[in-house]
């Protein structure tokens, strides 16, 4: 499927900017002419597409001799506005905007050849997301789907630590928007009172010893109604407004997660895990718990029992099993999860 991104700042359709213009105002009205100025359209202009909006359903209403104003918040990704927040020097610096897609993570590679690094890729919906083991990633409205492309010059073997990087990465957005408890639960995914609210997939393309590009694919629970997620997950996921309360500001979080993401990463390109793991650690889920690793593609349903004492310096898992040894896990196919009750590991 081939999809129309809009390229932020520049090519975004008057449409779409004429939207953004009245999403920002914050519910005050806005006048014609005062539209007209800030995107360099006529005034006609801005009522042709405020009457294309409205006829789409957009909550928009006209003040005779005033302007226009929403008669209630949008939540709309508006890349202009994360512009506007990041403190990065290249991630982000250049994002693509789809309404729908079927996933971000295809496009970024499809993209990847003409792409500078830390081009970003979010669209509002997706109609193919999907998870580790070729899994599908719930992306109805009000979520965050997301990838990020990145180019690093480093060996193939250093990229498998880039998952944990980057959960760690939105789990400190989430604390510093929402002042949640978000913990990374290794190797890629975030929760918030051990439910998912997070979900991240890292795709490779490399030689033996040269890494082409990588694509970070990050699906944050947002804004999402629970009863839109698949009934399987229920029970194990939720959304940062369940959680925290109130409607999350996606804008902000976008760019608190990429100001979070760049630094992070750099560091690992520069030395590794040395000095992330430890921080890393710090906010892993089930840290000192009884936990079970599972293989996800084993028909046999084995699990190896252990307390988990965090990550070592190349992302690995640290068990400590019955009778005191202890071994590293690469994450590979596993799974963390609470050991089951009643199998507490001595």
């Amino acid at each position: 499927m081939t999809v129309r991104y809009a390229v932020y700042p520049g090519k975004v359709p008057a449409r779409t900017r004429v939207l953004h213009v009245l999403a920002s105002s914050q519910g005050r009205t806005v006048s014609g002419d005062e539209i007209g100025q800030a995107l360099r359209i006529s005034r006609p202009a801005v009522w042709k597409h405020v009457r294309s909006l409205m006829a789409e359903g957009f909550p928009i209403r006209p003040v005779a001799n005033r302007g226009y104003r929403l008669t209630q918040p949008l939540d709309l990704i508006m890349p202009d506005v994360v512009a506007g927040l990041l403190r990065t020097s290249f991630v982000g610096r250049t994002i693509l905007c789809a309404p729908t897609t079927g996933s971000t993570n295809e496009d970024a590679k499809a993209l990847a050849g003409n792409s500078t690094e830390g081009t970003v890729f979010i669209a509002e919906t997706q109609s193919g997301g999907k998870g580790r083991i070729g899994r599908s990633w719930s992306s109805p409205p009000g979520g965050i789907f997301m990838s990020v492309l990145l180019k690093p010059s480093i060996l193939p073997s250093r990229l498998p630590a880039l998952s944990l990087v980057a959960g760690y990465s939105v789990a400190r957005a989430i604390r510093d928007c929402l002042d949640l408890d978000a913990r990374v639960k290794w190797p890629n995914d975030v929760l918030v009172d051990g439910l998912k609210v997070c979900g991240i997939l890292c795709e490779m393309r490399a030689e033996v010893d040269r890494v082409e590009d990588v694509v970070v694919g990050i699906g944050v629970n947002a804004n999402l109604d629970i009863a839109t997620l698949p009934p399987e997950v229920r029970e194990t996921a939720t959304t940062l407004r369940a959680q925290s309360g109130r409607e999350v500001d996606r804008n902000r979080l976008i760019a608190a997660i990429l100001n979070r993401l760049e630094p992070s990463y750099k560091e690992l390109v520069a030395s590794g895990l040395d000095a992330l793991a430890p921080r890393i650690v710090e906010t892993c889920a089930f840290l000192g718990q009884p936990v079970a690793l599972r293989n996800l593609t084993a028909s046999d349903g084995a699990e190896t029992l252990g307390i988990f004492q965090g990550i070592d310096r190349e992302g690995m898992a640290i068990l400590k099993l019955h009778g005191g040894e202890t071994r590293a896990f690469p994450a590979g196919d596993l799974s963390l999860r609470p050991a089951p009750h009643g199998h507490t590991p001595a």
